[in-house]
């Protein structure tokens, strides 16, 4: 959840939510009670959950410890449950006053492999409270400033999914 003081043109992140990857304590645990082989090389955010995938006889590997629909995956350990953080809508508007505006964007860990979430917020922010300079930016423009720009035939490839909310109160 993110914040823009129009006045200051300011935006700030208030909350953000982690991004659950294999090598997490809480997540190798519960992947490896279940016979699921994590990798972990020397930058452990690049952590894999490997699975065997027996239509394509191959072992396919995971960035992630939670998805929905990689189905080898969920036998060792990968869940679709989500952890779920809620804030006090009215707590917040006493905490950051009144003329302060409010969103959320929820998105796959793909949009942030060459962009930070204070990059994302801000452009969401001015999209939202900013009309004259920022029409409303369209999800798929986000990922296009996200992702790097091929220079060859080869292009940039994650799994990026990605919703963005104002809040009205």
């Amino acid at each position: 959840m993110a914040t823009y003081e129009k006045s200051l043109d300011k935006t700030t992140i208030i909350q953000k939510n982690r991004f659950d990857k294999p090598h997490l304590p809480d997540e190798k645990e519960r992947i490896e009670k279940m016979n699921g082989k994590i990798f972990i090389p020397k930058h452990p955010i690049n952590s894999r959950v490997n699975a065997f995938y027996p239509k394509r006889n191959e072992v396919m590997s995971l960035g992630m410890s939670r998805s929905i629909g990689d189905n080898p995956h969920t036998k060792i350990g990968v869940i679709a449950e989500p952890i779920i953080d809620v804030l006090n809508i009215d707590d917040l508007i006493e905490k950051y006053g009144p003329s302060v505006n409010f969103f959320v964007v929820s998105s796959s860990d793909g949009l942030y492999d060459h962009r930070k979430p204070e990059f994302i917020a801000a452009h969401f922010a001015k999209s939202f409270f900013v009309d004259e300079e920022y029409p409303s930016i369209e999800s798929g423009k986000i990922i296009d400033l996200a992702t790097p720009q091929a220079k060859d035939t080869k292009r940039y490839f994650d799994d990026i999914t990605i919703m963005a909310l104002r809040i009205v109160v």
